[in-house]
């Protein structure tokens, strides 16, 4: 089954019905609190049926609204342990069972949203079981013993049977990634310094979403050449490897560093800002200059700007490969932009 199918079959058979229950019950049910978590619910599986449902095509794979649903479900959770910590009466552990009894169906969510990050899905399972598992067992160790042993044993085989299920679909996922890079490892990255190639570059910068905003960095080692003729090309080997894991290390949260070739280096920020980019682009200047690589004192120059739909590949590159060509003209060790955004003051 495809990703895409078993996300629909998720979201068509668990998530469609979850508003209604969780209505139901908190119309029905006396106890403020527990009504109060249960109308929670009510609009965080609400707000989830609306993201899958509703959410234009172009948005589905958005990794912030994916975030705020992730979000709103563990907050659900975290909101029914500490209304069982605050206001433990019997009663109450049913709304604690209802958020257990969707736990699966949760785990598939993050199992399908995060196939390409297995581990960040494992996390948040982990993490939402463990809330549901103490919104169930503070009411026992308040004294309030509600549930029945065999409610109890069968919440524990669903729980231990999704976390066994995870396992391995985590462990295919791993082995069917590591086949994957073995194989395009050679075509995608640098030999040199391990970071993605030009090639990669443009495969990445061709799936960009014309709908968002994204910036590009360029930049280059100053006097590189001096460094070769001066300490051999084997230092000049080390000064390129050292930056470019300094490179990769400082943009890691906000995108994708390139070897585009020789000293000259590319940084694709997808939905980033002109003045975010200029902002990255700055810290990493400031770091290089702080801190020596391979143990020489080095700089860069650099370039930004801002990704122009209207523009293609090239002309994207060109425009801001020609504001790092006036950081060089200019001094070097600085940092320049394309002029299409405008930036503040102290950065230019």
């Amino acid at each position: 089954m495809t990703r895409v199918s078993l996300r629909q079959v998720n979201q068509g058979i668990g998530l469609m019905i979850l508003p209604a229950i969780f209505l139901w019950n908190a119309l029905r049910l006396p106890i403020p609190a527990e009504r109060a978590l249960l109308l929670f619910g009510t609009v965080t599986a609400a707000l989830l049926c609306l993201d899958f449902f509703v959410r234009p095509a172009h948005l589905k794979n958005n990794q912030r609204l994916d975030t705020t649903g992730d979000i709103l479900i563990l907050c659900t959770a975290a909101v029914c342990a500490c209304i069982q910590w605050l206001y433990s009466q019997p009663g109450l552990t049913s709304s604690a069972v209802l958020l257990a009894l969707l736990a699966p169906t949760h785990f598939i969510r993050w199992t399908v949203l995060y196939t390409d990050r297995p581990r960040r899905g494992i996390g948040l399972s982990a993490a939402y079981l463990l809330l549901c598992t103490l919104a169930v067992a503070i009411p026992y160790l308040r004294g309030h013993l509600d549930l029945d042993p065999l409610t109890l044993l069968a919440l524990g085989s669903l729980h231990l049977f999704t976390i066994w299920n995870l396992r391995r679909v985590v462990r295919q996922i791993d082995t069917e990634h590591d086949g994957c890079d073995a194989a395009e490892r050679p075509a995608r990255h640098d030999p040199l310094t391990g970071l993605l190639n030009r090639r990669a570059f443009e495969t990445d910068a061709a799936q960009l979403d014309p709908a968002h905003r994204h910036s590009l960095i360029v930049l280059d080692i100053d006097r590189f050449k001096a460094i070769n003729d001066g300490h051999g090309h084997d230092v000049g080997d080390q000064v390129l490897a050292a930056l470019a894991a300094r490179l990769q290390g400082l943009v890691h949260f906000h995108g994708e560093a390139y070897r585009w070739g020789g000293e000259e280096f590319a940084v694709l920020l997808p939905d980033t800002m002109g003045l975010q980019a200029a902002e990255i682009a700055e810290t990493i200047r400031r770091r290089v200059v702080e801190h020596p690589v391979a143990e020489l004192s080095i700089t860069v120059s650099m370039g930004t700007g801002e990704w122009q739909p209207e523009l293609n590949l090239r002309e994207n590159f060109v425009l801001v490969d020609t504001a790092l060509r006036r950081a060089k003209e200019h001094g070097r060790n600085r940092v320049c932009h394309s002029g299409r955004v405008p930036v503040p003051a102290h950065l230019h």
